[in-house]
């Protein structure tokens, strides 16, 4: 009977070691070569990062509560370490690589602080941000003398392992039932719209607050209409309260707080592109790119705002702008979305006042265009079809000029080119038929010439040329381009 005991603990234990093992995760790409010996270091809850580098990252080591891992990689340079304060954990690993080593490191908390940078920055950069419901558990690393490349791992769950089935202290929930049943929804610090509250609208009945935390409940969408705060767990709203919640926002109970979320108060609201808009998308033609606006209230006191742009089940945002100063971003990229990465794209924005960052704004979805929409026929001939126009630049002086031509569809605003170009130089553009506003800039110099296409008077299939002459920058709007 021992024996069969014996095996059975043997057999549970080799299960839970064969289900930890696959619950570790490793990021989709090796930063760097797989040269040299291979490590796998981790550990479950981190206190710090050891590194130990120069010119390039030697090794790196983890600092665990119950453990210290071994170093992986090699023992020159000098050692220097990250430390974790109570409460953060590391959710974004940076750094550069050249064609042999790993060049430099740096790592982010979920307060916002960065880590000195281990190393010198050079070669091409990388970045890692660690998914929603997932933490940082180490590093597959690949090294000799100095590091060559590594991985990123990191598990399911919460730091603590204990999956999602516990509660998070930095997270507020909230539940659809009375006594915390019912559907139940996390949030961390930031503002959250009637379409983000997860369990319905109009259906909160109880409600968990950590300490030193507290929530602000709003009847009605958009944070309007009445509110109550709270800061504590509620097994049971009021007769008043009770699935009456529209939109919420999350904040630290006294407005402070460690690292540089302190100001929660002071929420930036977003204005364009409005929730589950469409924006432009490119052409596979190279002539049109993709134009994105965002804009969004200004915050007094703000000395920069943080804008991140991404898609949903991505590693990387696609827009990561931390020092923005007015109260607006653009782009004007050449590329397109494949037509199977349209939908899932979302953005919020945040400000730094008085050295700290306010909480994130509410979550805005958008999908993009098809590829090719606004490229007149397929996108992939310079053919002109029913569904746009052409606009011919073209520079008879002996002049340097800089065209820029802009328009407007759907409300976004679009940007075809700004070049500057020797004499005797010409180019044509498409248009959609759809475009509003469209106008040309011509720049001499410090001389301007304005000139504006108004659509009703635009001919499909005729080219219009803006042709500059004289000296004086005059721009004449032909019928034709000879």
């Amino acid at each position: 009977m021992q024996n069969y005991y014996k095996a059975f603990m043997l057999i549970g234990f080799l299960f839970v070691a064969g289900w930890t093992a696959q619950a570790q995760t490793a990021s989709p790409y090796v930063y760097g070569k797989t040269n040299g010996k291979y490590y796998s270091i981790s550990v479950n809850n981190i206190k710090a990062i050891r590194v130990r580098s120069g010119d390039w990252i030697d090794g790196i080591q983890i600092v665990g509560s119950a453990k210290v891992t071994q170093l992986a990689g090699g023992r020159g340079g000098g050692m220097r370490t990250f430390t974790l304060r109570p409460g953060e954990k590391v959710v974004g690993i940076y750094g550069t690589y050249g064609r042999q080593y790993v060049t430099s490191l740096q790592f982010r908390t979920n307060r916002g602080r960065y880590s000195q940078t281990f190393g010198k920055k050079g070669g091409k950069a990388f970045s890692y941000i660690v998914r929603d419901r997932s933490y940082f558990v180490g590093f597959r690393v690949y090294a000799g003398q100095y590091m060559n490349g590594i991985q990123v791992l990191y598990r399911k769950g919460n730091s603590t392992g204990g999956g999602n089935n516990s509660f998070e202290r930095n997270k507020v929930y909230i539940f659809s039932g009375n006594n915390y049943t019912g559907r139940r929804k996390g949030f961390k610090m930031g503002s959250y719209n009637m379409s983000q509250l997860g369990i319905g609208n109009d259906n909160l009945s109880s409600i968990r607050v950590p300490r030193g935390y507290k929530v602000v409940l709003y009847q009605d969408a958009n944070f309007k209409g009445a509110t109550r705060t709270i800061y504590n767990s509620l097994a049971s709203l009021n007769s008043t309260w009770n699935n009456r919640t529209s939109s919420l926002q999350v904040m630290l109970s006294k407005g402070g707080g460690g690292g540089n979320t302190g100001n929660t108060g002071s929420v930036v609201y977003l204005n364009r592109p409005v929730n589950n808009a469409t924006l432009d998308n490119g052409c596979t033609n190279g002539r049109n790119g993709m134009n994105w606006t965002f804009s969004w209230a200004r915050k007094a006191r703000a000395s920069y705002y943080h804008l991140r742009v991404y898609r949903s089940g991505s590693a990387n945002p696609f827009i990561n702008e931390q020092r923005v100063r007015n109260n607006s971003y653009s782009i004007n990229r050449r590329g397109i979305v494949a037509n199977s990465n349209r939908f899932g794209w979302k953005w919020k924005v945040r400000a730094m006042i008085n050295g700290r960052w306010t909480a994130w704004s509410e979550i805005r979805n958008f999908r993009v265009e098809p590829k090719n929409t606004d490229c007149g026929s397929s996108g992939a001939s310079s053919n002109l079809g029913k569904s746009s126009y052409r606009v011919m630049f073209k520079n008879n002086s002996i002049f340097v000029v800089t065209y820029r031509l802009t328009y407007r569809v759907n409300g976004q605003k679009r940007v075809i080119k700004k070049e500057k170009k020797a004499p005797n130089w010409s180019r044509s553009f498409d248009v959609p038929a759809n475009a509003t506003d469209v106008k040309v800039t011509i720049r001499y110099l410090k001389q301007t010439a304005w000139a504006e296409l108004y659509r009703q008077n635009i001919t499909l299939r005729r080219n219009r040329c803006f042709n500059v002459k004289t000296k004086g920058l005059s721009a004449r709007l032909s019928t034709d381009c000879r």
